[in-house]
């Protein structure tokens, strides 16, 4: 009889390669490793321990001879850091050494209303200034208006892409 053995395509984590969250919301992550055979064993890694608790699934491919395997993680409030990498390793008899993806994790910071603030307004312009609540990785002063001597700073949010 011969047994062949197939190599789990390159994991996938879910939202990756960055996942944003809420300060305070719990952290649930996805990984997938498709069309293995057998199937993907999964592990979680963060700073280089292995992480406990994950759930996991297996589906038989219509094949019949290879596997999917999902595993989802939660991670807790308390547990969570910004910065923090999460690493989803996935192995099987094929490559047992794994092939593994990471995804680093992005915590938003709420900052409360803008509407405290006073622009500074002139030249006979006016200014509403915002009211809504903003998720905001960095805050920056920036100059919103500048038109017929009118002038209005209010705090602008920035992500990754953003900053050059």
């Amino acid at each position: 009889m011969y047994l062949s053995l197939v190599p789990p395509e390159d994991p996938v984590i879910n939202g990756g390669p960055v996942v944003s969250l809420r300060a305070g919301d719990p952290l649930n992550l996805t990984c997938h490793a498709d069309n293995a055979k057998p199937a993907a064993s999964i592990i979680w890694i963060r700073n280089g321990e292995v992480l406990n608790g994950a759930m996991y699934s297996k589906t038989l491919l219509r094949d019949g001879r290879r596997e999917s395997t999902i595993s989802t993680l939660y991670i807790s409030p308390s547990n969570i850091e910004s910065g923090q990498q999460i690493i989803c390793r996935a192995s099987n008899k094929a490559v047992p050494n794994g092939k593994e993806t990471s995804v680093t994790i992005d915590i938003q910071r709420e900052y409360g209303h803008t509407s405290h603030l006073s622009p500074h307004v002139s030249g006979g312009c006016t200014a509403t200034p915002a009211s809504s609540l903003h998720m905001c990785p960095v805050a920056v002063p920036s100059r919103m208006s500048d038109e017929q001597d009118c002038f209005f700073c209010s705090f602008v949010c920035l992500n990754n892409d953003s900053v050059k």
